[in-house]
């Protein structure tokens, strides 16, 4: 009998964190399975309507109220109810301005049956506090929108950190790169993806930053598929949030063939293995002055060597239709409930990889361009243009990641 389940998601469908987590897994829906994708912030209603018809919720990442009113809901039709996570949602960081995160998580967990995520600390935290789950570890895939688009030379990549957040930190690493490349003679040339501008040492004759700007997640991992760069760097802050985070950055470097260079810090110190899949940097100007030198420095044999190593691994560990098999594994394994399948004209389908590529980059980038559009009116002509654009909207949620787009400029 045909199942349907019910996926509850509290950021977009589109979220890159959602899809590589999540939705991904689910796009090439088996003969047996359905799914339905519902923003509870925004649609709870139509997911508490579609529990009727279905055998099963999962949730990704959950920890509003209105998460925990569907998983009550799904409680007493006696659903089996999966929760996915793979970040410490509990208390987030101080430089992500966001403080206590946590919301009603933990009681929302505590009437699940199946928990999933990347991180085996993050398994043994959950289980400490919710002995009763099953938990299973399923990794981040890290083949996600990578194609075989022929390699381009470059020297080094550098995607979104946090940690740029806190400026001496920031100005540290690029002094520390510079002054590498200068000491063994090299121009080191570093595409930086990222929200956060890159003032420090970035047109130097020795280091040479690229700058992308606001980018999407997809074309990141679309830049990174065609410039196949040497070296990635990937500066991690040794803090509590950061112990509970996936190596999804090693999966995505090791991909494409680019070696990464972390800081040494969980989760990474306890995943790769110094010199044989990746290179270490202590979170200091010396620390990252030292492991650039020393990757920059290294022969070609050494290199491929250690480049080789960490492809297997990826390929081993972090494949995207391996993992998709565990978590399909997980599904079939629940006690599902048994109704007579429905076809339901709500939610969405689990979109493909080239729906995302499209969709979410469409949203990431028009959302901000109108935004600009609006603060470049004159103030005579502002009132007109709101209220022009906010009718051409059909729903409240496409306002609302507006009005989140424009917040983020000035964060």
């Amino acid at each position: 009998m045909k199942k349907l389940f019910v996926i509850a998601v509290e950021e977009m469908i589109y979220c890159p964190v959602t899809y590589v987590r999540l939705i991904s897994h689910l796009r090439a829906v088996p003969g047996d399975m359905d799914f339905r994708v519902y923003e509870v912030r925004q649609n709870l209603d139509e997911a508490l309507a579609a529990l009727e018809y279905a055998s099963g919720l999962i949730l990704a990442r959950s920890v509003s109220l209105q998460s925990f009113y569907l998983v009550k809901a799904a409680r007493k039709l006696g659903l089996p109810i999966v929760y996915d996570i793979d970040d410490y949602l509990w208390l987030l960081p101080d430089y992500l301005g966001s403080g206590k995160a946590g919301g009603v998580i933990d009681e929302i967990i505590s009437l699940c049956d199946v928990l999933t995520t990347p991180q085996i600390k993050l398994k043994d935290y959950i289980l400490k506090k919710h002995p009763h789950l099953r938990v299973h570890v399923i990794p981040n895939a890290g083949n996600i929108l990578v194609s075989d688009t022929p390699p381009a030379y470059v020297t080094g990549i550098l995607a979104n950190s946090d940690v740029f957040r806190l400026p001496k930190i920031k100005a540290d690493f690029f002094k520390a790169l510079r002054d590498a490349a200068h000491d063994i003679g090299k121009v080191l040339i570093l595409y930086y993806f990222s929200n956060d501008v890159p003032e420090h040492h970035t047109d130097d004759q020795y280091l040479k930053v690229i700058w992308g700007g606001i980018r999407s997640f997809s074309s990141y991992k679309e830049l990174l598929t065609i410039l196949k760069p040497d070296f990635g760097f990937v500066p991690l802050a040794g803090d509590h949030f950061s112990q509970y985070k996936s190596v999804i950055k090693f999966a995505e470097l090791s991909a494409v063939g680019s070696v990464g260079i972390y800081s040494r810090v969980e989760p990474y110190i306890s995943f790769v293995r110094e010199n044989v899949d990746g290179f270490f940097a202590e979170n200091s100007y010396l620390g990252w002055y030292e492991a650039t030198k020393k990757a920059l420095s290294s022969n070609q044999t050494e290199y491929k060597i250690v480049q080789q190593n960490a492809m297997s691994r990826a390929k081993c560990d972090f494949d995207k239709t391996a993992i998709a098999s565990q978590f399909y594994k997980v599904l079939q394994s629940l006690p599902a409930r048994q109704v007579q399948y429905t076809f339901l004209s709500t939610g969405w389908r689990p979109p493909g990889e080239e729906k995302f590529l499209w969709a979410e980059a469409y949203s990431n980038v028009t959302d901000r361009l109108k935004v600009f559009e609006w603060l470049n009116w004159s103030v005579t002509n502002r009132v007109f243009l709101v209220k022009k654009f906010f009718s051409s909207f059909s729903s409240i949620r496409r306002i609302k990641r507006l009005i989140g787009s424009f917040l983020q400029i000035f964060r």
